[in-house]
């Protein structure tokens, strides 16, 4: 077969990376609605061994990443500064904070001598006061009834940066030895939590600045679950070479040590063999969905009577400029798939000027609303005047 010189007519990206939580393959998803989607697993792998999962690009990743080791290995593949400038290690606080948060079902404790026959025992957390947490030993019987409580050990930020921790008095007269060395790893655990959270960065974040790249490029999502976006190639050669590197870059970023994920690119020709009108259902009704989706919170918010005028037009201006970002989606697919979008622009330029009429309507009623309290006040300090010379009056005659 001849291979052929035609110029390539897109930049489809198939993305997968690794959550870095549960570390399991997990597909990059498109949606805006459906944040949910960041954290399933892929579908047919094993929840409960995630090991049996399998990582095909090797060891599966740490369930935190270094963000240093993450910004760095981005800037040496050339990663746009704008996305490693959105990346940001836990702070100390937040990984103390973390750490020492056991839930609302707590963590929970052996049995212990003392402890009532057919009872359940757990550590829970506390906040005595601001910068501290008390963690608990409580014990319930079978009719989860509690039946008693120890304070077992007070923890704190130290110095910003460490977390300090000490065990209560009150644990060494409540306590049976077993449960005081029990309650002294978990203790421990968690100074050890708080200790491999600092400084890092979870999977999620990356995952989801991938997604906002994505959407710089005008991406369609090819595949219902996610995973597999069609990027559609700039027309200007200098636009396409730029898109063109930034994949090349990210491509490699994601799959060196630091972040360990999976990110492939292939190149597609419009010729007998291969086309992409194929891509043209999918990117119309994607863009069909978007106009819904504003259509549908417009309708939503002007029939909200507890809404006012104020939050109406900042609603309302957000969404003129989402539907604007969409035109400009449009505008770049068109030009690779062809003008099979009148329908599409016709909804958009619909839903445009409704969302410029409300957002119209909203600011004129803050303004109205403005207006008449500037005047009510002045009339009040007006009324005021005039009170205050009547008085003078009354007191010389």
């Amino acid at each position: 077969m001849a291979t052929s010189s035609a110029k390539p007519t897109s930049i489809p990206a198939y993305a997968q990376l690794f959550d870095a939580n549960i570390e399991t393959p997990v597909a990059l998803r498109r949606d805006r609605t459906r944040k949910a989607d960041l954290n399933e697993t892929s579908a047919g792998q094993s929840e409960g061994n995630p090991a049996s999962a399998g990582c095909p690009s090797g060891p599966c990743p740490k369930r935190h990443l270094d963000s240093n080791e993450v910004i760095a290995a981005g800037k040496a593949a050339g990663v746009p500064s704008w996305m490693l400038d959105r990346i940001k290690g836990r702070t100390a606080k937040s990984a103390w904070m973390d750490a020492t948060q056991l839930g609302a079902r707590g963590a929970k404790s052996a049995s212990a001598i003392g402890d009532p026959g057919n009872s359940t025992a757990r550590y829970l957390t506390r906040e005595p006061e601001l910068g501290y947490r008390l963690i608990i030993r409580e014990v319930q019987d079978g009719d989860q009834v509690r039946v008693s409580t120890c304070n077992v050990a007070i923890t704190y930020l130290k110095g910003d940066t460490e977390m300090g921790w000490e065990m209560t008095d009150e644990a060494q007269e409540c306590l049976a030895e077993s449960s005081y060395s029990e309650a002294e790893r978990v203790m421990a655990e968690m100074e050890d939590r708080m200790k491999g959270n600092t400084g890092r960065v979870a999977g999620s974040k990356v995952r989801a600045l991938i997604l906002s790249w994505l959407d710089r490029v005008y991406r369609v999502c090819v595949r219902g679950t996610g995973g597999v976006y069609f990027v559609p190639r700039p027309t200007d050669d200098l636009e396409a070479g730029s898109v063109e590197e930034e994949l090349v870059a990210i491509r490699e970023w994601l799959s060196s040590e630091a972040v360990g994920g999976v990110f492939t690119s292939v190149e597609l020709f419009d010729t007998q063999s291969t086309n992409v009108t194929g891509f043209v259902g999918a990117a119309i009704d994607e863009v069909i969905a978007e106009v819904e989706d504003v259509n549908g919170k417009l309708t939503k918010w002007k029939a909200n009577e507890k809404m006012n005028a104020g939050s109406m037009a900042f609603s309302a201006e957000t969404q003129v400029e989402r539907l604007g970002e969409l035109f400009a989606k449009v505008e770049a697919l068109e030009a690779v798939l062809g003008d099979e979008f009148e329908v599409a622009r016709t909804m958009l330029d619909l839903a445009t000027k409704r969302a410029e009429s409300e957002a119209k309507e909203a600011n004129a009623a803050v303004q109205a609303a403005k207006a008449e309290r500037i005047r009510a006040k002045a009339e009040a300090k007006t009324a005021g005047k005039k009170g205050t010379v009547q008085e003078r009056k009354s007191k010389k005659l």
